[in-house]
């Protein structure tokens, strides 16, 4: 039977590695709490499988508007931001603790004021939004029409107007006196007497606990506890009434002067001692020792307290050039973030205000932001496809994978655009497949009726798929070889956290094949061929070519459905022993190559790997390497160590990069085989490479540096390009040729593979492991052009990428021919 618990609490079930305290973190409670609603649990020996109470307490974010949002049934952030014409980015950075994954019905999020202010048009007036203003009254007060007001201020959502936004009032009439909205300074509510002689009650607000109360109203916890009964004070509700023990008196008076040598300061929303201290060049000890009863835990908005030293500077409001606009900072802002939200770019802002230190910035700082700058022109000439328009957080390698087009066709499309340099609004021509499909933008939200029984309409590029149990969106992303991001955009409106059976989706990518009985279907990925897969899943070529009548062996699609026959690849060891890591076998892997790479010998992984064919390693096979394996990462990349419960797609989450982009940074990386104690790599940003002489593009890793046209590197890897096989029309001889030079820059006995790259056939050359050390682990990929080049007057039937090996699949991974 389940346990049941007590009203303002949720049950929980124990997982391993759970403790008090960590629950503590993660329900924003305290371990002293959750062991008061647990009294017979000893949190010492928590038992895997353990049913517990943990005290739930609704938290309001801060909010410097104070524009709260009460999350309802089916929403979801993407909704929210739709809503109130805001990014997703927006809303998280607005609320750092929420999981956007994992909202709450009745949970408060805070809804930041993240539009520029309106410049409005002759004719009209620009007013700022209070608390309670509807275009209803404001048209009364203005002596205009609500419709009027709607027309002044296109775009915007009469329904989801946000405190301090800026709109355009039609007209230039002096409003009649608003009605005081000013909120009564008094905390006490005499009017409420419902409490027993000897308090008096009073009404919760934001940040409000029994601790503070106690102290302002000069009693104890307890005392208020026990006039209270009933009450969860882990759980107070903002409006609550709650009795006060005592007379209705004055609660403790804020300071109102501060002793000579110390500044006075007005908490602000997100301030804590340690940045206070580092902001006045004092400590936090100095700070407690000049403010008497001050809980560093539990600081108030708006509570005046004395700072010793001096106070840090503040820009003085200085006259902004014409056309920007002065902003006052808040907590929390960052010029990366301005630039995001006024369309701008951080340089811009800098420029804007000599002698600003983005380091350095203030809470209460005033600054300069530059006019948005001119969205670039739309493409002259007819569309190929459909004209869609930029939004924030869009790049160029998002939309091709969302729209199933390719970065070299969006780029052909729109001559002249940077890809680097999108602005928000610029209007761009998505090519191919997007023409005729419903764009992002113009997607109405699905509505689903009954049992679902009614098949949807998906886009061009994605398929319907009907929910069947235990089905979750990560596992439908790993399944058929998307994100769960992309799942999401195909479907505006989905609740992730409430998929119901029976319900129908569009699922990005193309169809899975159906396979007959004694096979299974294969998603193809970056650097498969019919060989390696045989290998992989012991069986032979001739057998995938039988179950697939359909199938070019030598067109092998990334993304592409096939059946294999047989059985599946190998299985991991289940755990590896102490001292060793995990590694997944890559094509051209011998035991001997590995115990070479990782410093150990071939009897030291036979050791570890009981069992262990060394003649019969398979691609993809995972096994134990003595020693720390650590993966060599790209300059600004940042090593992470697997924890308990991580997936490829929490991660991405947490670091603010993609699924797609770990996998690029981690070649040979199994996402449904994580290990506790493996180390990955976390990417930055990924710069677009274009060589138009070469007609092609990829993506390298942001921290590399231009060396030449033909040469990027990093302290992690380097990759070249150029075009070859003036004369040679066979790629086997190409490849050939470049693998078994005379002077071996591939060792003696290179690994040569064919593959596929952008549907061309192609081949990858790997380096074996006698390769001369300066070659810096130097590998290759030949590519047949789509059409032959001409550069200089000579004719080149073959494109060449050479990189660092462990770089080699996930640029070749990226790269694009550009249409001629």
């Amino acid at each position: 039977m389940a346990r049941q618990c007590p009203p303002g609490t949720t049950a929980y079930t124990i997982k391993a590695g759970d403790t008090f305290y960590r629950l503590a973190q993660e329900y924003k409670t305290t371990v002293a709490a959750i062991s008061a609603a647990n009294p017979n649990v000893n949190p010492n020996a928590l038992q895997v499988g353990q049913v517990i109470c943990i005290p739930r307490e609704p938290t309001h974010p801060a909010c410097p508007e104070k524009n709260y949002y009460t999350v309802k049934s089916g929403d979801t952030l993407y909704k929210i931001a739709r809503t109130f014409k805001l990014s997703v980015d927006d809303l998280e950075e607005a609320n750092p603790s929420i999981d956007p994954n994992r909202l709450r019905v009745g949970q408060v999020i805070c809804i930041p004021l993240a539009v520029p202010p309106a410049v409005c048009p002759e004719g009209t007036s620009a007013y700022t939004i209070k608390a309670g203003d509807t275009f209803y009254n404001l048209a009364v007060r203005f002596n205009t029409t609500a419709d009027a007001i709607a027309s002044a201020n296109p775009g915007l959502n009469s329904e989801a107007l946000l405190i301090g936004q800026t709109i355009c009032i039609p007209g230039n009439t002096a409003p009649a006196p608003a009605p005081d909205q000013t909120e009564k300074s008094a905390t006490a509510n005499p009017e409420v007497n419902t409490c027993p002689t000897g308090t008096f009650s009073y009404t919760v607000k934001a940040g409000d606990t029994f601790y503070s109360l106690a102290q302002r109203y000069r009693t104890t916890t307890d005392a208020i506890i026990r006039a209270n009964p009933g009450i969860n004070p882990n759980s107070l509700q903002l409006g609550q009434t709650i009795c006060i023990p005592g007379p209705l008196s004055t609660p403790t008076p804020p300071v109102t002067a501060c002793p000579s040598g110390s500044t006075s300061h007005t908490i602000q929303a997100g301030d804590t001692l340690y940045a206070l201290a580092q902001a006045y060049d004092t400590t936090v000890q100095a700070i407690t020792s000049a403010n008497s009863g001050l809980d560093p835990n539990n600081l108030q908005v708006g509570r005046k307290i004395c700072i010793p030293g001096t106070p840090p500077p503040v820009t003085p409001a200085a006259a902004c050039p014409s056309g920007s606009t002065t902003y006052t900072l808040r907590a929390g802002d960052l010029l990366y973030n301005l630039a995001q939200r006024y369309n701008t770019t951080v340089e811009a802002i800098i420029n804007a205000n000599p002698g600003l230190n983005p380091n350095l910035l203030r809470v209460g700082q005033r600054i300069c932001i530059p006019p948005t700058p001119s969205v670039p022109a739309p493409p002259t000439g007819p569309c190929p496809g459909a004209s869609y328009t930029i939004q924030a957080g869009d790049t160029v390698y998002a939309l091709a994978q969302e729209y199933n087009t390719t970065i070299a066709e969006i780029l052909a499309a729109n001559p002249g655009l940077d890809p680097d340099r999108l602005r928000i609004g610029q209007r761009i021509c998505l090519p191919g497949t997007a023409a005729g499909g419903t764009l992002r933008e113009e997607t109405a939200p699905e509505t689903f009726h009954g049992d679902f029984a009614e098949a949807i309409s998906c886009t061009i590029g994605t398929f319907a798929y009907t929910i069947r149990s235990g089905d979750t969106l990560y596992l439908l992303a790993q399944k058929y070889r998307t994100t769960v991001d992309a799942i999401l955009r195909a479907n505006p409106g989905i609740n992730p956290n409430a998929l119901q059976i029976g319900q129908s989706l569009c699922i990005p990518g193309s169809a899975p094949t159906s396979c007959p009985t004694g096979t299974s279907a294969y998603i193809v990925q970056s650097g498969d061929t019919l060989y390696s897969l045989a290998q992989a899943h012991q069986t032979s070529v001739d057998a995938i070519v039988q179950a697939n009548p359909d199938l070019d062996p030598n067109r092998l699609q990334i993304g592409q459905s096939i059946c294999i026959p047989g059985t599946a690849q190998p299985q991991p060891p289940a755990a590896c022993p102490d001292g060793s890591s995990a590694y997944n076998v890559q094509p051209g892997d011998t035991l001997y190559a590995l115990a070479q790479r990782f410093n150990t010998s071939v009897n030291a992984i036979l050791r570890v790997n009981p069992g262990l064919d060394a003649n019969a390693l398979q691609i993809g096979q995972s096994i134990c390497v003595p020693g720390q394996i650590l993966r060599p990462c790209a300059d600004g990349d940042e090593r992470y160590t697997i924890q308990a419960g991580d997936t490829l797609n929490t991660i991405a989450r947490r670091f603010n990069t993609t699924f797609e982009a770990i996998l690029l940074e981690n070649p040979g990386l199994q996402p449904d085989r994580l290990r506790i104690g493996e180390q990955i790599c976390i990417p930055k940003r990924r710069l677009i490479y274009t060589n138009r002489q070469f007609g092609v593009v990829l993506l390298y890793p942001a921290g590399w540096q231009r060396v030449s046209d033909e040469r990027y590197e990093g302290s992690s890897g380097f990759f070249q390009v150029s075009a070859a096989g003036s004369g040679i029309t066979s790629l086997e001889e190409m490849c050939r040729n470049e693998a078994f030079q005379n002077l071996k820059p591939y060792g003696s006995n290179p690994t040569v593979n064919r593959t596929t790259v952008d549907g061309q056939e192609a081949c990858s050359i790997l380096p074996s492991s006698d390769q001369p050390a300066e070659m810096k682990q130097q590998a290759a990929v030949i590519v047949r052009y789509p059409r032959p080049v001409e550069i200089s007057g000579q004719t080149y039937n073959f494109f060449v990428l050479w990189a660092d090996r462990n770089h080699l699949n996930g640029l070749a991974a990226t790269l694009e021919f550009l249409s001629s």
